[in-house]
């Protein structure tokens, strides 16, 4: 068991400073330094600067620092700048305390929660010094604490990730109504415009009636349909129906629940209703049922686009306070009616969407359940006698190898692979491409750490600003090689005088790692591939081995939706049928992923 300290003890706590507004800037100056508030650490989109006044204020990248109102004792760890007076700077001397470990235990739900019970004030709490080093926190020898906070960092990415790949998702469905349908401003596809009360055939409000505890029927109010359209069953009320209210009140699979009053922001808020069970709704909320001219899932997709939220604004934007669209109003919206062949493999994408955000959804709660329970670990000082098997399931696979850079093995990788396509005279199809398909699957395959950083991008798994800004200044300044070329010629690599002298070195640091066998067997395998068919080859691997990082379920159908659909819109000029070729080969070759590389994550902006 770890001994517990007194905050005081082992960290001092210094409060920021109030500078007036008319004495920053907007603009970095000469003398000038970051002056940073609350929003300054959640986001850099408006930066403000003031005199380097203020020593004793400053904050540096090694130190934590709290707020003391606004969300008195929120966490943070430091950036470089000068603290507003709202936030305090917690400092510590760093032979003694680790900055992470420290950063997780203060922003662990047990320390919040003493915290929040002794803050000051009524209504708008405040933070006081006293307050802050008189807290008892666990503080083991500084090598444990470094080790503690690697295993949480590793379980705070694990979440991190299934969070975006949520969020992912969420995005998904949206951006492919915009695909299969176009953007209803210009209407390119040219189809009909008419009214939702064209392609419906019955809207109900929901009943005023008081829920009660004994109730029969969930009772769904406006609080269960989320902005973005989904719906949450985490707070649900119950009511009873006589006989003759159950057609009125009750909703079916496939009911369209529409928000007709909220605040001018959410009102319009448009859920599906997917489930099985009787569920009744509240008078806040209209039933919307489709007719045949209508799959509900396209009227759902609509109301959820960009452009139908800014219609549901434009109609509320004079309103004061709680907003209002009636049912006529809501019938009155115009839509494109696309046809219905359209709508119904809209619906069909969708729903196979819905099922792997809910798996996403599952392994989130699973993966802040862990997280949350390792802090309470780190906090009571247990977590130093964790089993080996919850570190697995969070410290990462690849593995670095010894007696060589990253940049060096990958840039002596690189020469290795040229050599095998040079003596089989496929020299020139070795370019940037195919040259970075062949490090992605040796990292993913084999498990070799080459600190890449792979997105999803148009020709596969790539990580070219790794590549353009690591590897190729390293390759031609230690004289190795260069890639010769432009993007519409190709590139081709040049062998320089070191070249012999790096192939041999990560020759030698495979076969002592005993991957060299296995790094020649994937060359041999991918030097038949021409660079379309590797690029096909690696992205399915990778989307193959992602879902099985999710945690999702493995259909032929739910890898060529990753690794084609959801990947990048370059990806749709190839037919899907090479993409299930792509899985049966691998399958023959008995290359399955096992669900242990890098995580490929969807390209930024």
């Amino acid at each position: 068991m770890s001994r517990f300290v007194e905050i005081g003890a082992i960290c001092q706590t210094t409060q920021g400073v109030q500078i007036p507004k008319s004495k920053t800037s907007t603009t970095l100056y000469d003398g000038g330094y970051r002056y940073l508030y609350i929003a300054d650490f959640l986001t850099d989109k408006s930066l403000s600067f003031v005199d380097d006044d203020y020593d004793i204020k400053k904050v540096t990248v090694n130190d934590l620092v709290m707020a003391n109102t606004g969300s008195p004792g929120r966490v943070f760890k430091g950036k470089n700048g000068i603290l507003s007076n709202n936030l305090f700077k917690i400092s510590f001397n760093l032979d003694y305390v680790s900055r992470d470990y420290l950063f997780f235990i203060l922003s662990s739900n047990i320390f919040q929660s003493m915290l929040q019970k002794q803050m000051k004030g009524g209504i708008q709490k405040h933070l006081g010094h006293k307050t802050i080093a008189r807290q008892l926190i666990p503080l083991p020898p500084l090598e444990e604490q470094k080790q503690i906070a690697a295993i949480l960092d590793a379980a705070d990415a694990l979440r991190q990730k299934d969070q975006q790949l949520v969020k992912h998702y969420i995005q998904l469905s949206q951006s492919l109504f915009l695909e299969m349908f176009g953007d209803p401003f210009t209407n390119t596809k040219k189809f009909k415009l008419g009214t939702i009360r064209d392609l419906v055939s019955e809207v109900k409000y929901g009943t005023s009636a008081k829920a009660n505890e004994g109730g029969k029927y969930p009772y769904l109010r406006m609080n269960n349909i989320t902005y973005q359209g989904y719906m949450d069953y985490k707070d649900l009320k119950y009511i009873n129906l006589s006989e003759k209210d159950k057609e009125k009140y009750l909703v079916k699979k496939g009911d369209v629940l529409f928000n007709r009053t909220n605040s001018k922001e959410l009102v319009g808020k448009t859920g599906i209703y997917s489930e099985d069970e009787q569920m009744a709704i509240a008078g806040y909320l209209i039933r919307v049922r489709a007719n045949d001219l209508a799959n509900p899932y396209y009227i759902w997709g609509y109301l959820n686009s960009r452009h139908g939220k800014l219609i549901l604004e434009n109609m509320c934007k004079n309103i004061v306070g709680m907003a209002n669209i009636n049912a006529q109003e809501l019938q009155n919206i115009k839509i494109l009616h696309a046809p219905i062949e359209f709508q119904n493999q809209f619906a069909e994408r969708v729903k196979k969407i819905e099922e792997q955000k809910q798996q996403a959804q599952a392994n989130l709660e699973k993966s802040n359940e862990l997280f949350n329970a390792l802090l309470q670990k780190a906090f009571t000082g247990e977590l130093t006698n964790i089993s080996e098997d919850i570190i697995d399931n969070v410290i990462p696979f690849p593995n670095r190898i010894p007696g060589i850079s990253t940049t060096d093995l990958h840039i002596g990788i690189l020469a290795l692979a040229y050599e095998a396509h040079k003596k089989v005279g496929k020299e020139r199809q070795f370019g940037h491409v195919k040259a970075e398909k062949i490090v992605h699957m040796a990292e993913s395959m084999l498990g070799i750490e080459l600190d890449r950083k792979p997105i999803q991008d148009a020709a596969g798994p790539n990580d070219f600003q790794h590549f353009n800004k690591k590897v190729k200044p390293r390759a031609k300044k230690a004289g190795f090689f260069v890639f010769k070329g432009n993007k519409s010629t190709g590139y081709v690599l040049e062998k320089s005088s070191q070249f012999s002298v790096i192939a041999e070195k990560a020759r030698n640091a495979l076969n002592e790692a005993e991957l060299l066998t296995g790094f020649e067997n994937l060359v041999k395998l991918m030097l038949k591939m021409d660079t379309e068919k590797a690029e096909i080859f690696a992205t399915v691997y990778a989307a193959w081995n992602n879902l099985l990082l999710d945690k999702l379920e493995i259909t032929d159908e739910a890898i060529v939706l990753a690794a084609r659909d959801n990947w990048h819109e370059g990806k749709l000029n190839i037919p899907r049928e090479r993409f299930f070729k792509a899985i049966d080969w691998i399958r023959a070759k008995k290359l399955v992923p096992e669900g242990r590389g890098k995580y490929v994550s969807k390209k930024q902006g």
